[in-house]
């Protein structure tokens, strides 16, 4: 699958284009030419697994990690977050190349509205 526009597809899918979305199922995602990242993970606590853990300070504690220049010109920024198993924690990447594409099933894209009405029909 080629490039596509997310507005696009949105319309094709019946979903407002001011409305995010949620691909409820497997996707593969592909980049080309990249250029750097940074991927941030927020280590939650593991005796209470509704929070995050905290430093004596009372701040999150999360791993880093910077490669290569977050400063091109003309690329694509793919920005990103979800729940990693581990190390347990919420992560967000960010990654710049020249171009990305993304394959998934159109059938599993649901809006945020519907998804949030009743998550466990699109969770696995």
């Amino acid at each position: 699958m080629g490039n596509l526009d997310k507005d696009l597809l949105k319309e094709i899918m019946g979903i407002s284009v001011r409305e995010d979305s949620y691909i409820a199922g497997m996707s593969k995602i592909r980049f080309y030419g990249v250029k750097g990242g940074e991927i941030k993970v927020s280590l939650y606590d593991p005796l209470s697994p509704d929070d995050f853990l905290k430093d004596s300070q009372g701040r999150r504690v999360q791993i880093y990690r910077k490669w290569g220049s977050l400063n091109e010109g003309n690329v694509y920024r793919f920005l990103d977050g979800c729940v990693i198993d581990w190390p347990s924690g919420f992560a967000t990447i960010n990654i710049i190349a020249d171009s990305v594409s993304i394959e998934f099933d159109t059938d599993s894209m649901v809006s945020i509205k519907d998804y949030n009405l009743n998550p466990d029909k699109y969770s696995f």
